[in-house]
């Protein structure tokens, strides 16, 4: 879905992982706290129940506490933990809030609410959070490592470094913190330079067909710019396109696709194509795209797209829909993906399902005068220092004609290094 994009927009299940392990220590540091004397203590008994995964029964016991005694501001902020850990988060950040409407600078409270911000897709109130909070506690590696995060999403790569970098300052030992500084590393502003390698292959005999791609990009903190060459081979005539493609960032959690091609001769790809996708994220790992393609071949083609995606994990699942409402018939095509991500939020594997006339994003004239596919496809990148390895295999049934259906594997190979 995003080519240049897969390290710049923000590694959302890495974030939630960091927020989930947080607001889990925050509930056992808590519990480890409370002597065994004090197990009458409605709160601390709450907070054991909560470390133990008995949540429902911690919640009631809080609920009775609160209506008991409102400015319970320990038993109201334990509560609001909870309800983040649930991912009821309107309900933490009302709980979270009130504390702070009494106790601006409680610490508890106030990193809760940060990550809780953070987590629900608004980075902007996290980060002014972190900033109020390390005003009263400016020791504190805990909301240093939340603002470089918060930072980190909203594209301010280098703020976030000078962030992680003064905690690590503090507290040598934060993996944590270690493995998000390496990820910013490979988002500071950078040149890229690319060479992808395709051949597809039939089982009835016709002749290969080959296409080779070469890029150069730079990369900064207002997104993406490059500049890429195409030359490809088939049906005995070679072409060549340039295009040139950006996919510039908006605001925090929205960011553009666009593109332009030309073609001077046109014998393989259209003589001109243009191309723009609107990405929004919706919070909770979710994010949206709506976008249009338009291709000059002998007649003008125009396209309309659509996706949604979520983050969970480590992982990134896709579906995405094409529309060719020009198309007598199979106008709607489907791509279903799901990607893994490593550690470094780079190195990744996948596997895509396409199920219509399109297996991927529109480009050359066989892919418009396709009748049908069936695709499945494995994808693999792995990250190596400044170095970036991968390729990709796919099969697929295709349908060109009344009763000529093939086989077609297709195998693509590219490297990439960042300068």
């Amino acid at each position: 879905m995003r080519q240049w994009g897969n390290g710049a927009m923000g590694h959302e299940g890495a974030t939630v992982t960091v927020v989930r392990i947080g607001l889990a220590a925050l509930l056992v540091l808590g519990t480890l706290s409370v002597p065994a004397s004090a197990q009458t203590d409605p709160v601390a008994e709450a907070r054991r129940l909560a470390v133990a995964g008995q949540r429902p029964a911690a919640i009631r016991l809080l609920d009775a506490r609160l209506t008991a005694v409102a400015t319970d501001t320990d038993a109201r902020t334990l509560r609001g933990l909870i309800h983040a850990w649930d991912g009821r988060y309107a309900e933490a950040r009302t709980d979270l809030a009130m504390v702070l409407a009494t106790m601006p600078t409680h610490f508890d409270a106030l990193t809760a609410l940060a990550r809780v911000e953070l987590w629900d897709g608004h980075p902007d109130r996290s980060e002014a959070l972190t900033v109020r909070g390390l005003q009263a506690h400016s020791q504190s590696a805990d909301l240093m490592e939340i603002r470089a995060l918060a930072l980190e999403q909203l594209g301010r790569y280098g703020e976030a470094r000078d962030q992680i970098d003064a905690a690590l300052r503090l507290d040598r030992s934060r993996d944590t913190a270690r493995r998000i500084r390496r990820r910013l590393v490979e988002r500071l502003p950078a040149w890229f330079a690319a060479l992808t390698y395709r051949a597809d292959r039939f089982d009835d005999g016709r002749a290969g067909w080959s296409e080779g791609q070469v890029s150069l990009s730079r990369r900064s903190g207002a997104g993406t710019i490059g500049l890429r060459a195409y030359g490809a081979r088939r049906f005995g005539l070679s072409d060549y396109q340039l295009e040139l493609e950006a996919y510039p960032h908006l605001a925090a959690g929205t960011y553009m696709y666009l593109a332009a091609a030309y073609a001077p001769d046109a014998r393989l790809y259209p003589d001109r194509r243009g191309a723009a996708d609107l990405y929004q994220s919706l919070g909770r790992g979710w994010e949206v795209a709506a976008g249009i393609r338009r291709m000059e071949f002998a007649s003008s083609v125009q396209i309309y797209t659509g996706a949604l995606s979520k983050y969970r994990g480590d992982w990134l699942l896709t579906a995405r829909a094409w529309v060719n409402p020009d198309r007598d018939s199979d106008s709607v095509t489907l791509n279903f993906g799901a990607r893994h991500y490593a550690g470094d939020g780079e190195s990744y594997w996948g596997v895509t399902y396409a199920r219509g006339t399109y297996r991927d994003d529109v480009r050359q004239v066989a892919e418009i005068t396709r009748l049908f596919s069936n695709a499945g496809t494995f994808e693999l990148q792995r990250r190596m220092g400044r170095t970036y390895w991968g390729g990709s295999a796919s099969l697929s049934r295709e349908e060109r004609g009344p009763g000529d259906a093939f086989l077609q594997a297709t195998f693509s190979v590219t490297g990439r290094v960042r300068f």
